[in-house]
């Protein structure tokens, strides 16, 4: 019996997508301080900005950063291409903090539709990064 064997992932790879995990922490750190902080009573916060918060900010970067070194790893394939993951990073940060900015008594209704379309974005080119990879 032979095992198959998954391709090496390169030192560039995993770094780039422990980015992915670091912001998630920093995502759900930051969501827990506003939680705290929305029960002053002289701050008013939105809590389904920081429902954003957490489930964009935490969730899905760990999803994406789980998937990116995951799939890989064990599906026997090459590498994610490393351009779509950086527009990944850009689009969620981007579109996470301008929901959140947009929810948070600015009332900007143009911030949250812009914000809420770069998560989109950036779940879209996760998808297409994980349906576009060939065999190694």
């Amino acid at each position: 019996m032979s095992a198959s064997r998954s391709p090496n992932l390169s030192g560039g790879y995993i770094k780039l997508n422990l980015v992915f995990t670091t912001e998630a922490f920093l995502y759900l750190l930051a969501g827990l301080i506003a939680m705290i902080i929305s029960f002053l009573p002289f701050v008013t916060l939105n809590r389904d900005a920081i429902y954003i918060l957490w489930l964009f900010g935490f969730v899905g970067s760990m999803v994406f950063g789980i998937t990116n070194i995951m799939m890989p790893s064990y599906g026997n394939k090459k590498e994610f291409r490393h351009s779509l993951i950086v527009s990944e990073i850009i689009s969620l940060n981007t579109g996470t903090i301008a929901t959140f900015i947009g929810l948070n008594g600015f009332s900007e209704i143009y911030l949250v539709i812009s914000g809420l379309t770069l998560l989109v974005i950036a779940t879209l080119i996760h998808l297409i990064d994980l349906s576009s990879t060939r065999l190694a």
